[in-house]
């Protein structure tokens, strides 16, 4: 994680981004200091409104999920 041009970086802060995303659909935006950072707010309308509609934690985990691992294609 020294190289943030890496790959291996890139795609461990991608995925921390993901599942950030995630956690703040689930918490109603909470800590707000997290949720309003940048990429945050970005990346939770590109998980949709299916995952933050259902009000079921695990939708929105799979939603995570399946965009990490197309990310990582």
């Amino acid at each position: 994680m020294s190289d943030p041009s890496s790959d291996v970086t890139k795609g461990i802060v991608g995925s921390a981004n993901y599942l950030t995303a995630a956690i703040c659909l689930m918490t109603n935006q909470q800590p707000a200091s997290a949720c309003s950072a940048a990429p945050i707010p970005q990346i939770e309308k590109a998980l949709g409104k299916t995952a933050y509609n259902t009000g079921s934690p695990p939708m929105s985990v799979l939603a995570v999920r399946e965009a990490v691992l197309r990310q990582q294609e």
